[in-house]
């Protein structure tokens, strides 16, 4: 929703979920000239990525640089020409302002900063026990337990915290977006030191439905989990937690994701387990979410051969 809203400015873009700025940091960020091997990764890199992608909502723009990979002097300048590349409903070629919108950039905000020392970190927070219940009524993410999702949850927060007070990062709650949309939008411009547009408040729908994607399991996770990138955001849903999640689920997620949750405003219900007792009792959903999260912080230091085969690899199952 975030991206569908921003992309409506006239001078913004807002890329989808493909870190690839990250992907190819660790091997090729000090570079000074053109890499024809980074070239050549990054063809390779997004050609794959297009295959889960609808390329008339989101072209990675593979063809353009297939003939003729634009010249660069850094790593910087070499993710604005893969920027400017991609088109997302529509909107290609260079903007004044890049959104490179990706959950898991939390864990890399100093190797983000160290190439981008201009750039800033918008992040929009969620109620946990919102984010938890919209995973579990989903068939197709890749766990609906209510306790390892409000593991994960936390373990993104903790990060969050650590860098929200610097000037460089701008903290919103997704709840203030949906209920005080108009003036929350504002401050994102601000924020982003763009001049407020009108066409926010009515931003351009993205319709999945009438796309297709060639993995049919990606094509399914898409239109069910982007089907409400085509309403207006309204507030009818912020609270249902309360009537949808049992007793028991949210003690399980207050007790998990209180220690964050009250720093962004979010108050616990009622009385519920201190986290280390729900963590010796939920150990194997504590174990696959902080696996989860580290096998994706660590994938970054890979050689970028391994970490390649291992994206097509992951990529090729969920089209089984």
């Amino acid at each position: 929703m975030l991206t569908a809203i921003l992309n409506s400015h006239s001078k913004i873009k807002a890329i989808p979920e493909i870190p690839f700025s990250i992907f190819f940091q660790h091997s090729f960020g000090s570079i000074t000239s053109s890499s024809e091997e980074l070239n050549g990764l990054t063809i390779e890199y997004l050609e794959n990525q297009q295959r889960y992608r609808p390329k008339d909502l989101v072209d990675l723009g593979v063809d353009i640089l297939k003939e003729s990979f634009p010249d660069y002097s850094s790593y910087e300048e070499y993710c604005q020409v893969v920027y400017e590349s991609i088109s997302v409903n529509q909107k290609r070629l260079a903007y004044e302002v890049i959104v490179d919108k990706n959950p898991i950039y939390s864990f890399h905000s100093k190797s983000l900063q160290k190439h981008n020392k201009s750039g800033k970190f918008l992040v929009l927070v969620r109620d946990p026990r919102a984010q938890v219940l919209s995973k579990r009524d989903k068939q197709y993410f890749s766990s609906r337990d209510v306790a390892f999702n409000a593991f994960r949850w936390r373990f993104f927060q903790k990060h969050i915290v650590r860098i929200k007070e610097n000037s460089n990062c701008k903290v919103f709650l997704y709840e203030a977006l949906v209920t005080d949309h108009e003036n929350i939008i504002k401050d994102m411009c601000s924020f982003l030191n763009v001049e407020f547009e009108a066409a926010l408040l009515d931003y351009d729908k993205i319709d999945f439905s009438k796309s297709e994607i060639a993995a049919p399991k990606t094509d399914a996770f898409a239109k069910e989990h982007f089907s409400g990138l085509n309403r207006n955001v309204h507030g009818a849903k912020v609270d249902s937690w309360k009537t949808k999640l049992s007793g028991k689920e949210i003690k399980i997620i207050d007790g998990i994701c209180s220690k964050y949750a009250s720093q962004f405003g979010y108050q616990a219900q009622g009385k519920y387990s201190a986290y280390i007792l729900l963590t010796l009792s939920h150990p194997i959903a504590y174990a696959k979410a902080l696996y989860s999260v580290y096998r994706e912080r660590l994938t970054y230091y890979l050689p970028i051969g391994i970490k390649l085969k291992r994206t097509i690899k992951v990529n090729r199952l969920r089209k089984e």
